[in-house]
């Protein structure tokens, strides 16, 4: 039997965009080809505006680069940064 710290841990351990497409014992590599394909276009995403946002280093490489978040919308447009 798991502690309640145990499950909060579990919870921790995973980024809340994971925390959507997965159950409690489930894992990425055993995702449909299509969910896979949209929880990596949402978490490059999220990864992508907490970094403008809360990083002035990636802030500045990305207003160097012309690029906003917006404009990365999945894994295909990491080539932009």
């Amino acid at each position: 039997m798991e502690s309640m710290f145990e499950k909060k841990l579990r919870r921790l351990s995973r980024p809340p965009v994971l925390t959507d497409f997965l159950g409690e014992g489930d894992f990425a590599d055993a995702m449909p080809p299509a969910r896979l394909a949209e929880y990596q276009r949402r978490a490059v995403r999220a990864i992508v505006a907490r970094a403008y946002e809360s990083s002035p280093f990636y802030r500045r490489k990305m207003e160097g680069a012309g690029v906003k978040p917006a404009a990365v919308e999945g894994p295909e447009d990491l080539k932009l940064l």
